[in-house]
This record gives C-alpha cells, structure tokens and sequence, in this order.
C-alpha cells in the first residue's frame, strides 16, 4: 500500500470491484476515480478491536452448526473455519466501501431527479442560461423547470432537452441535433436551434402563445383528442395560439415579437388580451395586488403598447379612463370599479 505522502493510487486488487456495481457506475463520470478507492479502502490495515464484526462471525458459525442437513453436507465438503481477526477487517473495509459507494451513487442519483427550477418573483425578471448555453428569459410571475443538466437518473445524456414554463420566457435556443422542447399546461413546442417566445401562465387558462423571431418551430397541442388541429410548423415573424386541444395561426402584427418582448428592454406591451388577464399581468409586473369590485368583463380585447415603463397608476388611469372605470389604492394594492354611472365594460 502507498505511503500517505505518495502523489499516486495503487493498482487494483487482486479482488476487483464486482462487476454488477461496475455496470451500475459504467456511465460515472468518476468511475477512474472510484475504482481506485475501491481498492485503496480494500488494502485498508486490519482494524484492531472490531468487536461488532467478531460477535457477528461467532452468530454466523453457530448459526452453521445448527444449519439443516443440506448445509450439513455442503459444510463437510466445506467446512466453515471462522476467518481471522485481520481477514474479517478486511472483508468489512470492502463492505463498507461497497457500501458507501452505492449510498453515493444512489445519492446523486436522487440528487439528479430533482428538477432545476427557476424563477422571476413578481416585479422582477431574469435571464437563465441553460445547461445546453441556451438563453432564457423569464419575465416577472413566470417559473421555468427542467432535468439537472438535461440527463436522465442514472446521468445519461437526455435525448431531447425539455423544459416546462409557467408563464412568459423568450428562448434563444443553442443549435444541437438534439431537439429542444417547451412544454406548457396546453401546448408542445420542439425547436432545433432558433429564437421564439412563448406565453402561457396557468393562471390565465390553457392557452400558450407563440411568437417565432428567427428559424423554424413546431408547435402542436398537449392535449390529444378527437378533432385535434394537426401541428403547425412556423417560422420567423409567424404566431399561433393553442386552446382547447387546437392550434391556430395567428397573423402578428407591425413590430411582431419585438413589441411582444418589451418588457426585456423595460417597456410593457400586452397584444389583443382581455382585460382581466391585462390586470393579472400588472399585478405580475408591479408585484402588487388589484381586485375588481363589481366590473362585468366582457369580450373586448385590448392592446398596451409602453416602450418605457410606467407607473402603474399611469397604467390604470388609461385603462380606467377607456372602460368607464376608476381605481383607489388600498393597504394591499389597488382596487378597481365602475365610475358613477357607466356601463360595464363590454363592447
């Protein structure tokens, strides 16, 4: 056995990691190193005063004489002869070894599970990069999960990259022959390497929204029926939504995604939503807290097109102002009403 100031591991023993739990660790990135613990653990010096394994040899040689005739006539071929103190420390290092490397592997393999999760808390907004450098940002609200460096449990390399969004995230998407795919709570979107956005907060219902700025995207439901729309294959300055199991192109309009993602560069832009789901975004952007008090929503959909930002109270006047509304603030944000005498907002 080396000195503990050689720079080098010994060789392997003559008795080898076994080979099952070689297979389980084939793919370890560490497996060099864990091999040569292996055997470093195994020419271990006896342990002098290992009671517990002395105690347990003893039950093993008692239970061996009372054993039934089988074991009998196996034992006079064989006949057990208790190891010695240093061969029963030996056997427990490698026990131990064994035993401490498949915690580890089991370890990190339960660590590997464990989904990365991202967030941008109201208010605020955040770029991940990825394990693949693909770029995401994450805009206020929004929450991206994904499999700790895109592997499977066992640390092999994922076939298809896969994120989950809730919420809104513009992706630049590192090229690879390695499909790249968004899933949210109604769509699929899978990508090779291209720039896109995708909305879908699951508060706002089942609806995803695309809009591609450079390359190809596929975009089909998550949810598969009868009377499902085939997929459809966009590229740059197309759109489409996805609701109730279908797929619609959508045409984008002057500015496309670039005023879709406003809120990168500070701006706020919300295109064609309804006004509830324009109030919720607010309460995403502004982390604060707005309640409607007696407001009849109707069909109307609107746009707000700021390429700076606001105030909220800024936000609200206009909104206000345009739905025959008004707003007070409160101890927890704000709430809105109809004025005096106006008639709901609808068309």
């Amino acid at each position: 056995m080396n000195t503990p100031h050689s720079s080098s591991l010994p060789p392997a023993p003559d008795a080898p990691m076994p080979e099952p739990l070689r297979e389980l660790l084939r793919t370890h990135p560490d497996l060099v190193a864990l091999e040569q613990l292996w055997a470093l653990l195994g020419e271990a010096a006896p342990v002098s005063g290992d009671s517990a394994s002395g105690t347990a040899w003893a039950h093993i040689a008692r239970s061996t004489s009372s054993s039934p005739p089988a074991v009998e006539t196996v034992s006079s071929v064989l006949p057990f002869r208790p190891p010695s103190t240093a061969q029963r420390s030996r056997w427990s290092a490698r026990v131990v070894a064994m035993a401490a490397t498949l915690a580890v592997v089991a370890g990190a393999t339960l660590w590997q599970t464990i989904p990365v999760r991202e967030r941008a808390l109201a208010g605020a907004h955040r770029t991940v990069v990825l394990p693949d450098d693909t770029r995401v940002a994450l805009n206020a609200g929004s929450e991206l999960r994904y499999a700790r460096g895109f592997r499977t449990p066992w640390f092999r390399t994922a076939p298809v990259r896969t994120v989950s969004l809730n919420g809104e995230a513009f992706f630049e998407v590192r090229p690879s022959d390695r499909p790249f795919v968004v899933r949210t709570q109604s769509a699929r979107v899978t990508v090779l390497g291209t720039s896109f956005l995708v909305r879908a907060h699951d508060s706002d219902g089942t609806v995803t929204d695309v809009a591609v700025q450079s390359g190809l995207v596929r975009v089909e439901s998550g949810v598969t029926g009868p009377g499902d729309a085939a997929a459809l294959t966009l590229s740059a300055g197309e759109g489409a939504t996805v609701s109730g199991g279908r797929v619609t192109a959508v045409s984008l309009e002057k500015g496309g995604v670039d005023r879709r993602t406003m809120w990168r560069r500070g701006g706020i832009a919300l295109v064609d939503q309804p006004l509830d789901a324009i109030f919720r975004e607010l309460e995403r952007q502004y982390a604060v807290d707005i309640r409607l008090v007696d407001v009849v929503v109707g069909a109307e959909r609107l746009t707000l097109y700021y390429p700076e930002r606001p105030s909220l109270e800024t936000v609200l006047s206009d909104l206000c102002t345009r739905g025959g509304l008004r707003y007070r603030r409160t101890s927890r944000g704000y709430e809105i009403m109809p004025a005096a005498e106006s008639i709901p907002f609808t068309r």
